[in-house]
């Protein structure tokens, strides 16, 4: 099976195998040459200095980090990166905002800004891309490269959503949730207190109830706006969901249900599955309903019925997997 990325540049069958250094590989390339792997211009030279090599370059300062993440309203970022032979040190006053198709939103993990590079950096344009046959695949490449990128975060869901869009074929918009540090299995000499992490990871969730709030004009379901560590590790807390970035387009940009589609899934080595090897029994396996407390009200309000927009059922069935 063949499923290409980025114009073609890369077999997602073949990206499932990559180490996190040729991950990294892969992301200069991209960022030397964004017009070969199909960016489009919007992405390339965006408004207020942002844009795709910026995202490159803020992934990679804070994937070499014990805790891959960033605050977009600090007044300044000082991140020393090391790993092995390279030393970064990066002294920042401002930080672009990101923008998707319009839309800005807050980039503040290596895993949101993977995703965005993914969705953007992406333009397989064959007319018979369906769920199973190419976002399935494309899903389970991000959860791993996620995974990559953060091995000792306790990150459990990420999403893709698709938008049946004529004028832009086959858009994406990937997500996850914001990841929690185990520190148990991070080594001594690169923890940080635990406290201190969890005091980020609630900021960057109140951040994302900011832009669902203010700029998205969603309403928090009841009960579901008190920030706790499993919602931040699991999802399930208004705006901690892998889910977040698609409703602050979709009901900003007000997108028509019926040209939605999409679902979320778990990383497939808690299913156990092989981790350098895309199945597709594993991939459906490891798929999820989106949560109760927060998505699936957020799906009503955006006009639609979740289990006809995140078809997880159905794709499972599809796919073999236990329903």
């Amino acid at each position: 099976m063949r499923v290409n990325l980025s114009n073609g540049s890369l077999d997602i069958t073949v990206g499932f195998a990559y180490t996190r250094a040729d991950l990294f590989a892969y992301l200069i390339r991209i960022k030397a040459e964004p017009v070969k792997y199909h960016v489009p211009p919007q992405y390339i030279n965006a408004p207020g200095g942002g844009g795709i090599a910026y995202e490159i370059d803020k992934l990679l300062r804070l994937a070499y980090t014990c805790y891959p993440m960033n605050l977009n309203n600090c007044q300044k970022l000082i991140v020393k990166c090391r790993d092995q032979n390279a030393t970064y040190e990066v002294s920042q006053t401002h930080i672009p905002a990101c923008h998707y198709d319009g839309v800005e939103l807050p980039l503040n993990t290596v895993y949101d800004s993977l995703g965005w590079i993914m969705s953007t950096a992406n333009a397989n344009q064959a007319p018979a891309s369906t769920a199973r046959n190419y976002y399935l695949p494309l899903l389970a490449l991000y959860a791993k490269w996620c995974r990559l990128l953060g091995p000792n975060d306790n990150n459990a869901m990420v999403h893709i959503a698709w938008f049946n869009d004529t004028a832009v074929p086959h858009r994406v918009l990937l997500g996850s949730t914001i990841g929690v540090p185990n520190l148990d299995s991070v080594n001594t000499t690169m923890s940080v207190r635990r406290s201190e992490n969890l005091a980020k990871a609630t900021n960057t969730a109140r951040e994302r109830q900011h832009y669902l709030n203010d700029v998205a004009r969603l309403q928090c379901p009841p009960g579901s706006s008190e920030i706790s560590e499993q919602g931040l590790s699991q999802g399930g807390n208004y705006g901690c969901c892998a889910e977040t970035f698609f409703f602050i387009y979709a009901a900003t940009k007000k997108v028509p249900v019926d040209k939605i589609q999409g679902f979320a899934m778990t990383p497939q080595a808690k299913h156990g599955a092989a981790d350098n090897v895309y199945t597709e029994l594993a991939a459906a396996t490891a798929l999820r309903d989106p949560c109760p407390e927060a998505c699936q009200k957020l799906c009503t309000q955006l006009g639609g019925n979740w289990q006809n927009m995140l078809k997880v059922l159905e794709l499972r069935r599809a796919c073999g997997a236990k329903v």
